[in-house]
């Protein structure tokens, strides 16, 4: 007998999102909850010469992605300029910079639990279309990946049957799974050993954050 799998999946729309203001930012919250991981993304819209101050609790990783306009991230001794396309891993508190004159920034928080204290950014490349590409260098417990595809095109994922997928749609819309998913909407996974997607949009872009258990 041909053994089944059972796939657990839970859909996250974008109009479910919840939302939390202050004066300068405005932050749009997508949480999918695992059997055992959950992620948080969180997309800030931070107001023209302004700050804004992150804290990372202990046992997570947080990787921020600008989506428009280029920001500074100071963390520590560090200090970062990044532009969309680019991206960086923060353990620690944190502060944002929109040095604007005028207009808003856009970025994405993606927030996941990972013990991996050696965990660094990984360079990757948009231009390099209908591939996944990785964000980070961490433990093998943990895999964030990204990809812009174009519409029609496929694409697969092959995980431990075992593993949590959380998946997150930045541009474009996708089917993921047989299921399809608009721009800034997310999807949970559990119970499958093979992701199969296909790109819907002339230029989607598309994430996953693979957690073992």
């Amino acid at each position: 007998m041909k053994w089944q799998e059972t796939i657990a999946a839970h859909i996250h729309l974008a109009e479910a999102r919840k939302v939390a203001m202050t004066s300068t930012a405005r932050s749009l919250i997508t949480e999918m909850k695992g059997d055992r991981s959950n992620a948080y993304i969180h997309e800030i819209c931070l107001a023209p010469k302004t700050h804004f101050t992150g804290c990372v609790d202990k046992g997570r990783l947080r990787v921020i992605i600008p989506l428009a306009g280029s920001l500074q991230l100071t963390q520590a001794n560090e200090f970062y300029s990044l532009i969309p396309g680019g991206s960086v891993v923060v353990k620690s508190d944190y502060e944002i910079e929109n040095s604007y004159s005028n207009n808003e920034i856009h970025f994405l928080e993606i927030d996941f639990q990972d013990d991996s204290v050696q965990a660094e950014s990984q360079l990757f490349n948009l231009n390099n279309r209908n591939t996944l590409q990785s964000l980070i260098d961490a433990d093998i417990s943990t895999k964030l990946l990204i990809g812009k595809f174009d519409g029609r095109e496929d694409g697969s994922l092959s995980v431990d049957v075992h593993n949590e997928i959380f998946t997150f749609v930045i541009g474009g819309a996708f089917e993921v799974q047989n299921r399809l998913l608009h721009e800034r909407e997310g999807l949970w996974l559990k119970g499958t050993s093979q992701i199969e997607f296909e790109g819907l949009a002339k230029e989607g872009i598309i994430l996953f954050l693979v957690k073992s258990n």
